[in-house]
């Protein structure tokens, strides 16, 4: 056992040195920036990964491996639990799945899918274990599995089906009873958040964050055409055909695995999904399947992923080569530098900034390493980073001046009715090679009169 634990420090040390060179993208600042402000819950988040970035920037500071640790941590933890449950095999498995690209970049990169990945493996294998025997460990384990899970991310739900896929002979109703309570009791400060804020926490995750227009193809390609880039070009037919080899065995194997893509890819339907959400039943399904791969084109594909992910790290490397062929995202990776300079020089005593973007107001207020300094407005763009409002309740803007940043030059026919008048409009344009990648509009707002943006 000690060779595969070697590979692993090696590996998560690998991920570390990536999670310490990358910037922080707009969603890891804002987890940041949340963990500022501790809370029971957020609006639009659980909050396990939300404390456990601020625990280790306690710790290690304000740094970029700081903020990621976490999603490291659930790494390493996914990787213990599949040498507990399978071996060696396991491990071999797990390294696998390091080469599928949404894995590799998931591994060090911050999000709430870290922890539902991990728990949702978890409560899987409580159920496994359960099937082999109902005995109370594994139920009170599997409790604690859904309750830090609903912590991590809402849809660690969908593990409770398993329960149908598990003989109930020698189940006893207290045990389901004791899972059922251990895990009601961890999940306690979701509904505490909630109760003090009207479940706008619960209702955004079932109405709100659903509620974009788009047509029935968009919503179903945005879903399902992914799938082939989060498995692997050449990995994925070979991980259908083996599927389709392994289609007699495990029941509660296959449910496990096909939950998360069946429920998420049916709601497609009506409202637009990510792709990602199916994730979680991708590690599953390749311990049903890994019995039937064919190890010469398995190497195969694995080297042609490797070779993707490769790719992909060149540009995150060098930014500057995105200039040619992804003008846009280079602009949105060497952009925030250049703003929060310009910001430092252009302010003046007394503004208050602002943005339209609450990933835009994160990223500048990490840089600067205060939370709160740069401000989070709706502004008609949908309720997504309302934790931002609803701290903000208490502030009393009316009257104020803003600099406020924004990259759409029709922003400034949003603001002029509510300030008593715009005095001026800086335009910023990120240049690189002579090319613009993006523009930031700054405008110097006077005497705010309507702070309804500024509030839930």
């Amino acid at each position: 056992m000690a060779r595969p634990l070697l590979k692993l420090l090696l590996v998560l040390a690998g991920m570390g040195l990536l999670a310490a060179h990358f910037p922080l993208s707009g969603d890891e600042a804002y987890y940041w920036e949340c963990g500022q402000r501790l809370d029971w819950s957020y609006f639009d988040q659980p909050p396990l990964v939300i404390w456990m970035a601020r625990a280790s920037t306690e710790v290690l500071g304000d740094t970029p491996l700081a903020v990621r640790l976490p999603a490291l941590v659930f790494t390493g933890l996914t990787a213990l639990l599949m040498l507990g449950w399978l071996g060696e095999a396991g491990m071999a498995l797990f390294f696998g799945l390091r080469l599928l690209p949404l894995f590799f970049f998931g591994s060090f990169y911050l999000s709430t899918d870290a922890g539902l990945g991990f728990f949702y493996l978890l409560a899987a294998f409580c159920f496994v274990r359960i099937r082999e025997g109902s005995l109370w460990r594994w139920w009170l384990l599997l409790g604690l599995a859904l309750g830090l899970g609903f912590l991590a991310k809402f849809p660690i739900v969908l593990a409770a089906l398993l329960i149908f896929f598990i003989p109930w002979k020698p189940v006893r109703f207290g045990q389901v009873l004791a899972a059922a309570g251990v895990a009601a009791a961890v999940t306690t400060p979701v509904w505490i958040y909630a109760l003090r804020h009207e479940w706008a926490n619960i209702g955004f995750q079932l109405f709100g964050r659903h509620a974009v227009a788009s047509t029935l193809g968009e919503r179903l390609v945005r879903f399902w055409g992914p799938q082939i880039a989060i498995v692997g070009p050449l990995l994925l037919p070979l991980a259908l055909l083996a599927l389709w080899r392994a289609r007699r065995d495990d029941r509660l194997l296959w449910a496990a695995g096909l939950v998360p893509a069946l429920f998420f890819g049916l709601l497609a339907f009506r409202s637009p999904m990510a792709a990602h959400w199916a994730a979680p039943g991708i590690p599953l399904l390749a311990v049903l399947a890994a019995k039937y791969w064919d190890r010469r084109w398995m190497r195969a594909a694995l080297a042609l992923n490797a070779l993707l992910i490769a790719v992909l790290l060149v540009p995150l490397f060098f930014p500057r080569l995105l200039v040619p062929v992804a003008p846009r995202a280079a602009g949105a990776v060497l952009g925030p530098e250049r703003l929060a300079e310009f910001i430092g020089r252009a302010r003046q005593p007394g503004e208050l900034l602002a943005t339209e973007s609450y990933s835009t107001a994160a990223v500048l207020n990490f840089r600067w390493g205060r939370a709160g300094e740069a401000l989070a407005a709706i502004a008609n763009r949908g309720p997504h980073g309302l934790s931002y409002l609803y701290w903000q309740e208490a502030l009393d803007l009316r009257g104020r001046d803003f600099l406020f940043i924004t990259t759409r030059r029709s922003f400034v026919h949003y603001l002029r009715p509510r300030f008593d008048r715009i005095e001026s409009v800086m335009e910023l344009p990120v240049l690189d090679g002579g090319r613009t990648l993006r523009t930031y509009f700054i405008l110097r707002c006077r005497g705010l009169t309507d702070d309804g943006m500024f509030k839930p």
